[in-house]
């Protein structure tokens, strides 16, 4: 038996027997709270939480990317970066402007 276990033989002639038994541990703070803990780690290894994504606007990710917002109108134009028009505005993901430092660096010095 591993360390930290006990055995416990028990000899159950009927329900209510078994409720004397295990009545006064369900009702114990310490089970209440393992079993709390327990569920909630269960949980969570089930359904692991998901960041929401951040948006930025066009000011926000030219100060990001050091450029003009006519240059990312440009940029968008050209789907060197893609943006998400939400109404009248158009925001960027952290992805779409990580994925878009890679494109237009290779963009800018390709060789024609």
């Amino acid at each position: 038996m591993a360390e930290g276990q006990r055995s416990i033989n028990l000899k159950i002639n009927s329900m209510s027997d078994l409720s004397a038994f295990f009545l006064p541990l369900i009702q114990s703070p310490e089970f209440r709270e393992v079993l709390k803990s327990t569920f909630l780690q269960a949980l969570e290894e089930k359904n692991p939480t998901i960041p929401a994504p951040v948006f930025y606007t066009q000011t926000e990710t030219s100060g990001i990317l050091h450029c003009s917002i006519p240059s990312l109108i440009d940029y968008r134009h050209r789907g060197w970066i893609k943006g998400r028009k939400v109404g009248n505005r158009v925001l960027f993901t952290t992805e779409d402007i990580n994925e878009a430092v890679k494109t237009i660096a290779e963009a800018k010095y390709k060789k024609v």
